[in-house]
């Protein structure tokens, strides 16, 4: 073999370039997700964007989620055509998520750095941001991911000394909705009904990530149905009747599905793309599903109904990319994320007249 002296000047420009964009690859590798609910308690960031429409509340007049600015992130509300800051947790970095919001829109939950680390918070007009702590043990950690529809029950996952716990926040107090038997001691809450009676969420059990339902103190698995390795529960009904979620296949593809009555019903997915589909939350009717499916353009966001599966679109302008993450109670006003023209993720409204963008609307007073 040559030795590399000797090898073609071009080569080793080649051999270097090659290293270098490995090197700046690395570099730039993402530290925060973008996407929401969906579901790391550290910051991460894995794409550019502007803002995020992550929940919705019963009527559909008030939208939360995250706003960038400048070198910020910050939880949002979107009301009466203006966007509102939040605040965030004192002592932390620059960084929080809106992801829940009570039926009137008075209650909104979501994360925020505080001086302690990532903390669960509610946020309420009347009284402000407030953090929520953690449980008790282990590194410091919690994040609310959803919060009853009357405003009292609050659900998320919070670090313990046994490991990452689902939680069940009321009147000032946290506590552990435990785990399903494993070989580690994993579980989320992701979604609450109305009263908040019903919780669902996923664990780590002993064939992997399985949906759970939590109601009368006690936790129990949906189940991982042949062929699937693991299952996911989004979102839950107002009357706690239909969870529904996202189930994982062989190769990594996705199903989204609907439980009601102790059974699966997989959704499908759109025409000309991959059979590939999940679903991320359910109406409080529990009437409508979405989520995101393959389509002829790309990763498109839907709405599910007694019709079946219907592609709601994109923002013009940007690359093809979208993905439903709340429906408002009767399932007529839809939120999520899209690309826009510049092509950063954007906060939107799918309706009838098409995909409408809400996160450059200027804010009734500064934020910064």
């Amino acid at each position: 073999m040559a030795s590399p002296l000797l090898r073609p000047l071009s080569f080793r420009l080649a051999r270097g370039a090659f290293i270098g964009w490995l090197l700046a690859l690395w570099l730039a590798a993402p530290a925060v997700d973008a996407a929401g609910k969906r579901r790391s308690m550290r910051k991460r960031v894995v794409e550019p964007f502007i803002s995020l429409a992550l929940a919705v509340n019963a009527d559909g007049s008030v939208i939360v989620g995250k706003r960038q600015i400048r070198a910020r992130v910050v939880p949002v509300f979107w009301r009466g055509g203006h966007v509102h800051a939040i605040g965030d947790l004192p002592g932390g970095d620059d960084y929080g998520s809106a992801l829940g919001v009570s039926a009137d829109g008075r209650v909104i939950v979501g994360e925020s750095h505080s001086e302690r680390g990532m903390e669960a918070f509610r946020y309420r007009e009347e009284f402000g941001i407030e953090g929520l702590g953690d449980l008790p043990g282990g590194a410091f950690a919690s994040r609310a991911l959803a919060v009853s529809g009357d405003g009292r029950v609050i659900v998320g996952s919070s670090r313990s000394e046994r490991g990452t716990e689902a939680f069940r926040h009321v009147d000032g107090v946290m506590t552990s909705l435990g785990a399903l038997p494993g070989p580690r001691v994993h579980s989320v809450a992701h979604a609450v009904n109305h009263d908040g009676s019903v919780i669902v969420g996923y664990s780590t059990g002993e064939a992997g990530d399985e949906a759970f339902v939590y109601r009368d103190g006690e936790m129990t698995g949906l189940g991982i149905p042949n062929g699937m390795h693991g299952t996911r529960a989004f979102g839950v009904s107002d009357d706690g009747k239909v969870i529904v979620g996202t189930a994982t296949i062989a190769g990594g593809q996705h199903k989204a599905f609907r439980y009601v009555d102790g059974r699966y019903k997989w959704l499908g997915s759109l025409p000309g793309g991959a059979a590939m589909s999940g679903a991320d939350a359910v109406s409080g009717d529990g009437r409508v599903v979405v989520g995101k499916a393959n389509s002829y353009d790309g990763a498109e966001a839907y709405a599910y109904d007694a019709l079946g599966m219907r592609p709601l679109g994109d923002l013009p302008g940007g690359v093809f990319r979208s993905r439903a993450f709340g429906a408002s109670r009767d399932g007529k006003v839809i939120v999520g994320q899209s690309t826009g023209p510049k092509k950063k993720l954007e906060a939107v409204r799918f309706g009838a007249s098409g995909v409408e963008a809400l996160g450059l609307r200027p804010p009734p007073r500064p934020i910064d």
